[in-house]
């Protein structure tokens, strides 16, 4: 999860292989991330 996070700055495509394995700690992990980066978008901006 901690890399999927660093990924978020990262340039290029970032490819996270089996990623359900977060629903064994986190079952919403992947939701979470997604409203994180939707607020961030249109609240905080991404640097160009």
């Amino acid at each position: 999860m901690s890399l999927a996070i660093a990924a978020l700055n990262a340039t290029g495509i970032t490819n996270i292989h089996q990623a359900e394995a977060t629903s064994i700690s986190y079952p919403n992990f992947a939701k979470t991330l997604e409203q994180i980066c939707t607020y961030s978008s249109f609240h905080v901006g991404r640097p160009q």
